[in-house]
């Protein structure tokens, strides 16, 4: 059941429309400005008791790109990768070898605004330095991560 949800800021008011399909769900919204209301299901209809919550952690508005050191580094096989993208845009995340051969392409497509996070496997590589490489609008940055088994 679709339900209309509108978060006001300074500047603008942005409405999403999310469907409800379960007794509990749980959302979560990004917008570039801090937030001072929000307004939920206005008439009523469909929401007879609801608990909202304002999270005014400055990290939620999104200011810059941003690339993190993967964690854990070094690592064994497995380790998470961290970026935030400040508005919508075509986001590619490619791991390079120590020779610039492109090795795997972990994401390639057009990203809302946001935080991800993803877990990379590399098994099937031998011990070594490797680099991911974040493209983002005008944004580049390279890390460099050491997988030791």
């Amino acid at each position: 059941m679709p339900v209309d949800i509108t978060v006001r800021t300074a500047t603008s008011d942005t409405t999403f429309i999310v469907n409800v399909n379960q007794q509990q769900n749980t959302f979560q919204f990004t917008v570039a400005e801090e937030p001072n209301d929000v307004l939920l299901d206005k008439d009523d209809w469909i929401l007879s008791k609801i608990i909202t919550s304002v999270d005014e952690d400055e990290e939620l508005v999104l200011k810059e790109y941003s690339l993190s050191q993967n964690y854990p580094n070094p690592f064994n096989s497995n380790c998470a990768i961290k970026y935030s993208i400040p508005k919508s845009s075509q986001v590619s995340l490619k791991i390079f070898n120590v020779l610039g051969s492109e090795i795997e392409i972990l994401v390639d497509e057009e990203k809302p605004i946001g935080t991800y996070e993803l877990n990379w496997n590399a098994a099937n590589l031998p011990s070594g330095v490797y680099f991911y490489r974040l493209q983002a609008e005008s944004f580049v940055q390279t890390r460099k991560m050491i997988l030791l088994k």
